[in-house]
């Protein structure tokens, strides 16, 4: 196995793994946006770090809400966002002051 892939695979099992913990007992998880918005933006969708500690980054895309996407636009990477799950289904309900 090269060691790409085995980088890949540990990726997933970390990230179905945090998925998993953190949508034990409640379905709220506080991130980091991986990326910054423009204030000109029309994107949906935005990348945030699932792990808040600085372990292994693990970077997923996901759905913004309209007062989610307002808060964030034309701020850096790096803001702390609050994420909702619903099942299979995450989006970032609001930013964390």
């Amino acid at each position: 196995m090269t060691n790409m892939r085995q980088q890949e695979l540990e990726f997933l099992n970390n990230l179905s793994t945090k998925l998993r913990n953190s949508n034990r007992d409640h379905n709220i998880i506080v991130a980091h946006t991986a990326e910054a918005l423009a204030l000109d933006s029309d994107k949906t969708t935005i990348k945030v770090d699932l792990d808040t500690f600085g372990g292994m980054p693990t970077v997923v895309e996901v759905k913004l809400t309209k007062w989610g996407k307002q808060a964030l636009l034309g701020e850096i990477s790096g803001q702390r966002v609050v994420l909702g799950c619903f099942g299979n289904f995450y989006t970032v309900l609001d930013v964390v002051l």
